[in-house]
């Protein structure tokens, strides 16, 4: 929920997320599928607050959340609802898209959702006042650092890595974008992709879903646990995915 890379590669869409958290909260548990609003949802859970920072259903629909908006906040204490669980909300949704138009935020934290659904693929951004939408391509790669963390130039500086990563020559695959994931970076604990800040934050793990037009499997790598799950799930509506 920290590091959220978007990368288009043949017919299908790679989202890659890296897990950044306080060795304090509890580890999450691996993927499984839950029956939530009609739908079969496929997610890691946290067990703390019950919600998740990635999740995809059998609808086509994939949401990948990071901490915060566009700025660093101060927390405000006691929230309505946990972020893990809105994303949730959304994606059990009948209609997932009109859902975040209607939510309710008030009472949420700042929170970065990235969410594809029937060939529409936006970022929504609660800043704990307004909403922002912004439409954005299937076809262009992207990478998103959580403004919780993340100094703006340290933000650019993962901007850089991740060019150097798509212009390397190399032939880009799944596997690929988790190698980037897992090395990025590699030396710099404080900022590399993966992190370790000591008694503070840690990355915790590696989660990616990767979406084609029948069926969406989703990685789980616990970099603590040292455990990998993958779980793959059908898309029940036949959606064509076009460039």
């Amino acid at each position: 929920m920290c590091t959220v890379t978007f990368l288009p590669i043949g017919d299908s869409l790679v989202f890659t997320s890296n897990r950044d958290e306080t060795l304090t909260r509890p580890l999450a548990f691996a993927p499984a599928l839950a029956e939530l609003g009609g739908k079969q949802v496929l997610f890691p859970r946290d067990p703390k607050a019950g919600g998740t920072w990635c999740a995809v259903a059998n609808d086509g629909t994939v949401a990948v959340l990071l901490n915060g908006a566009f700025e660093r906040h101060i927390p405000g204490g006691n929230y309505r609802r946990s972020r893990g669980l809105v994303l949730l909300d959304i994606v059990s949704s009948s209609d997932p898209m009109r859902e975040i138009d209607m939510y309710d935020m008030n009472g949420i934290e700042p929170f970065t959702l990235l969410l594809y659904r029937q060939a529409r693929f936006i970022e929504f951004r609660w800043n704990g006042l307004r909403k922002h939408i912004k439409e954005l391509s299937l076809t262009t790669p992207c990478i998103y650092s959580s403004a919780t963390l993340y100094a703006p130039e340290i933000i650019k500086q993962r901007e850089r890595w991740f060019e150097e990563y798509l212009t390397d020559g190399q032939a880009k695959t799944a596997e690929s974008v988790r190698d980037f994931h897992s090395s990025a970076g590699r030396g710099d604990t404080a900022n590399g992709l993966v992190m370790n800040r000591g008694e503070f934050f840690k990355t915790q793990c590696i989660t990616q879903a990767v979406w084609t037009s029948y069926s969406i499997s989703l990685y789980h790598h616990d970099l603590i646990r040292t455990e990998v799950h993958e779980e793959r799930m059908r898309i029940s509506e036949k959606i064509i995915y076009k460039k």
